[in-house]
């Protein structure tokens, strides 16, 4: 089929796009009468507007067109297509003159398809069902133009829209433009007093270098998820600021470990000796499970501790906060006379050690107002207790009353009572409000989860679902009838006996099935923190503290008398416990000796949000020691209690637990 050779092509705002009509070679139009096709910029009510996104960098070659490929499916007379080279931004060009609409006729009804920068021009004659299905891969995604060492770099975009031939002699058509790809952005503050700042690298690990080049109705896949070299194209901001930017096709992941991330080679250099620490920065929060195509990803990160001395590093300690929008080519034209809107870019935030944020942005169609909603913790016993307005730990909000887009501020104390604070507080736009909530934590933590029942990780050992014929006890003592530990369950109130004689009794009274959770992210000169490394039999002698454990609730309360410290060992190898929510804890193991004092000074504050746990004069230890915890009175004796390290994995999903 033949094709126009004069086209029109003009790009504005949102890259509107005038789309071509063709259809027979240029030696076979009629001569002009006067009628034109042709573009020009369409933008509803421009002066009630309000931005609502991130525009692009045309130094980055962000708006950049170097070819267009245009298709039109015509109703009347087919498949029609083009490619236009030499298109850019603002540029006006006629697309046909003459009597176009003996091609089109009044009321064809036209879907018209465009694309811009594929590596591969689209099949002669190619049907709808066949470009949706179109990919493109490009394994330099994420490489930033660069005069010296990218200076290639576009960007593939696509869009579509349907159009009626109308009875006007001129008609324009727009299709609107948006990428393929994502912009994830890392702006870096490195504040390393002491040290002279190298020029950073970086490489972006678990990037998706396939797309399809139209938006599919699923998800993108993630089958072609890359890592590559390292490059220095980093822009320098001021003094040890820096900024990186990479690009990703659309993806999702399961699992953070999964998720984009950077991993930053930073030369630090003291006394005349260089050294390279490396970083683990993720490009987006726990929380974000997917990239999307035409959103920017922006990280504000601080680095104020030295990294690890190799790329086998796990994620790095590292103040973050994230951002997502959506990526135009300007700002986004939101008319304020036919939408109402309320928009934040996020509605949950954990501050760490913190007492100021102002990562949250808002925009909205008219002006806002908040109400701050809940101030509380959890005690010890998993009661909320409310924060009064005139405490120092209220928090207050600012830039939000009276304005209709900007910043939210957040101002509050670091809680100073060993305990996560809730913020929850409400923006409202005329009829539209959101809630957010902001978890606050301190450098030292506890929080609890509550148990169900105890038992053993090893096979035949009972659980409340199945009783019958399953082993309920172990470590016999002596040649009594009593053992050193029994299965227990939790029911109104009191911890009970599972199996036996005794199924359903009380034991002894005790009522606590909360396990504490302590978290330490700081070592403050008070504690080593690390994992303790185990020998083949269990015990280890590195004196160090979990940077985040938790404690046996009660119900893996133990008559000590039987245990020696090799059966200690053994027992908490095996000690299982199971939550209310019926996730299984496996894995447990002693204390160590700091992680005993650690308990100890916990449980000793008035205001702790954990109870007593350990009320025994001595408690055996992974070292196979006896440790003392200054407790006297009828509890002498030597005691067991276990405890385990929580996993990343469990770390993030009491983090993002928003209650």
């Amino acid at each position: 089929m033949a094709t126009f050779d004069k086209h029109l092509l003009h790009t504005v705002g949102t890259m509107a796009l005038a789309a071509l009509l063709g259809g027979c070679a240029a030696d076979d139009m009629p001569a002009s009468s006067g009628e034109a096709l042709r573009l020009s910029p369409q933008i509803e009510n421009a002066a009630a507007v309000t931005r609502a996104s991130t525009a692009s960098d045309e130094s980055l070659n962000e708006t950049a067109i170097e070819h267009l490929d245009v298709i039109i499916y015509n109703t009347n007379n087919g498949v029609m297509q083009k490619r236009l080279t030499g298109v850019q931004t603002g540029q006006a060009n006629l697309l046909v003159t003459g009597d176009w609409k003996s091609i089109m006729p009044e009321g064809s009804r036209l879907k018209v398809y465009a694309i811009a920068n594929a590596t591969q021009q689209p099949a002669t004659g190619i049907d709808e069902k066949a470009l949706g299905a179109l990919e493109q891969q490009d394994v330099d995604i994420y490489k930033p133009y660069d005069t010296t060492e990218n200076n290639g770099k576009t960007f593939l975009m696509s869009g579509s829209t349907d159009y009626t031939v109308t009875t006007r002699a001129d008609q324009t058509i727009d299709v609107q433009l948006e990428r393929a790809a994502a912009k994830l952005v890392v702006n870096l503050n490195v504040d390393l007093p002491g040290y002279e700042i190298g020029t950073p690298s970086w490489r972006v690990d678990n990037f998706n270098t396939n797309t399809h080049v139209f938006k599919p109705t699923d998800d993108e896949t993630t089958a072609d998820v890359s890592t590559r070299p390292y490059n220095s194209i980093v822009t320098k901001t001021v003094t040890n600021q820096y900024r990186i930017n990479t690009y990703s096709y659309a993806q999702t992941w399961d699992g953070h470990n999964y998720a984009p991330m950077i991993l930053l080679r930073l030369p630090l250099t003291k006394d005349a000796t260089t050294t390279i620490y490396y970083y683990r920065i993720p490009l987006v929060g726990k929380s974000v499970t997917e990239i999307k195509r035409n959103h920017l990803y922006e990280a504000n990160v601080t680095i104020a501790t030295l990294g690890s001395s190799t790329e086998l590093t796990n994620e790095t300690p590292l103040q973050a906060t994230y951002a997502i929008l959506p990526w135009t080519v300007h700002t986004t034209n939101i008319n304020a006379d036919k939408q109402h809107y309320l928009m934040v870019t996020e509605d949950f935030l954990v501050m760490h050690n913190i007492s100021m944020d102002n990562s949250i942005q808002f925009f909205a169609s008219d002006y806002c107002s908040y109400t701050i909603d809940a101030v509380y913790y959890y005690d010890k016993n998993g009661n909320k207790i409310n924060i009064p307005s005139y405490s120092a730990q209220y928090p207050t909000i600012s830039g939000v009353a009276g304005n209709k887009d900007g910043k939210i501020a957040i101002n509050s104390r670091v809680p100073d009572n060993l305990t996560v604070k809730f913020i929850k507080f409400t923006i409202k736009s005329g009829n539209l409000s959101k809630t957010l909530t902001i978890k606050q934590y301190p450098l030292e933590f506890a929080q609890n989860i509550t148990g169900w029942y105890s038992s053993r990780s090893t096979n035949g050992w009972i659980t409340p679902n199945n009783q019958r014929g399953k082993t309920y006890r172990d470590y016999r003592i002596g040649w009594t009838n009593n053992y050193g530990y029994y299965a227990k369950y939790y029911a109104d109130g009191y911890v009970r006996y599972l199996g036996g004689y005794d199924n359903g009794d009380d034991v002894n009274g005790l009522t606590n099935n909360r396990m504490y959770v302590i978290q330490v992210k700081s070592t403050n000169g008070k504690y080593s923190i690390g994992h303790p490394k185990l020998a083949s039999d269990g015990s280890s002698q590195d004196q160090v503290v979990s940077p985040a454990f938790m404690i046996a609730s009660q119900l893996g309360a133990v008559n000590s008398s039987g245990f020696d410290a090799t059966k200690a060992l053994k027992h908490c190898e095996t000690y299982r416990e199971v939550g209310t929510d019926g996730t299984v804890y496996d894995g447990w193991r002693l204390p160590t000796n700091k992680e005993v004092n650690i308990i100890i000074d916990y449980q000793g504050d008035s205001n702790s949000p954990i109870d007593v746990v350990l009320a025994g004069s001595h408690y055996r230890t992974l070292s196979k020691e006896r440790q003392a915890t200054g407790i006297s009175g009828d509890n002498n004796g030597n005691f067991v209690r276990c405890v385990r390290d929580l996993t990343p994995a469990e770390i993030e999903r009491l983090e993002q637990q928003k209650d």
